[in-house]
């Protein structure tokens, strides 16, 4: 796993350092394309892309609580299946504002998971004569996950050879923020008598990516985008690693989809949270 995360890392830079040498490419590409056209100048207006989307995760890691209690993770896409009559509210989606060779992206992922069980135990008490007793309560477990990502991208390299109305590819850097938010609270009630147990926690890591967006057919786009973060800073070191198809419907609709990997290496005190956050996602886009 922490070779997968300098993998990220290395991408990164590799995708700033081929954007220096990549323009010889761009006459290949015209000859190879049948929709390729000319980019006779840079388009400056304003373009926004608003993007719900649902992310089927899977959870693998270890996990220290605040007085020490380690927990290991292991949450197939199965699990996670399994656990969709238990959200409570979720919401993801991202937000994408351009213009010209800027651009603002927002990415916001939240969860809230409830379950409830009764259950029955039974215990023998210390006397002359031990006799069995049955305890009889009820449990009730709340978790919440956020994961909220913003950056500021600039496009280091388009194409001067349009498919559609957009260059055929695009690389772009990125740097910004990504925060990370943990919550579960648990109730047990036994012989009428409540216990509770909370505990949160939050840490914001700053990032530095980028992403390559290649169109090879007018209604065609593919993606791929690379970020690191951490370095201390927030946790001790985070990855993000997102590939996704999107198909154009008409003008201002798509359809997209694709497999989201995250990791975090997180430490504070007693709590530790090293854990790989992936699975499939699907989801449309509008864009205007």
């Amino acid at each position: 796993m922490k070779a997968m995360g300098r993998k990220s890392f290395l991408f990164v830079a590799v995708l700033i350092f081929i954007s220096t040498s990549i323009s010889p490419i761009d006459a290949v590409w015209a000859e190879q394309s049948q929709q390729a056209t000319a980019i006779k100048g840079e388009d400056d207006s304003w373009h926004f892309q608003i993007a719900p989307y649902g992310w089927l995760t899977a959870l693998h890691g270890e996990a220290w609580g605040k007085h020490g209690r380690k927990a290991d993770i292991d949450v197939d896409l199965d699990d996670s299946i399994d656990l969709i009559d238990k959200i409570e509210f979720a919401f993801m989606g991202r937000v994408e504002i351009e213009k010209g060779r800027w651009g603002l992206l927002f990415d916001g992922a939240y969860i809230k998971l409830e379950d409830s069980a009764n259950f029955e135990k039974e215990i023998n008490v210390p006397i002359v004569v031990p006799q069995p007793i049955t305890i009889q309560g009820r449990v009730d477990v709340t978790s919440e996950m956020s994961i909220i990502q913003a950056a500021i991208s600039y496009d280091v390299y388009r194409s001067r050879v349009a498919v559609g109305k957009r260059p055929e590819l695009i690389i772009e850097a990125m740097a910004g923020a990504r925060y990370n938010y943990l919550r579960t609270k648990i109730d047990l009630e036994v012989a009428r008598r409540h216990w509770s147990a909370e505990g949160d926690e939050n840490w914001t890591d700053p990032i530095i990516g980028g992403r390559l967006l290649w169109q090879p057919h007018k209604n065609w786009q593919l993606n791929l985008d690379a970020d690191a973060g951490g370095f201390g800073a927030g946790s001790h070191f985070s990855s993000n690693l997102n590939a996704g198809v999107a198909y154009r419907i008409n003008e201002w609709l798509l359809l997209n989809g694709g497999y989201r990997a995250l990791y975090n290496n997180f430490g504070e005190d007693q709590f530790k949270f090293h854990v790989w956050i992936h699975g499939p996602w699907l989801g449309i886009a509008f864009e205007f």
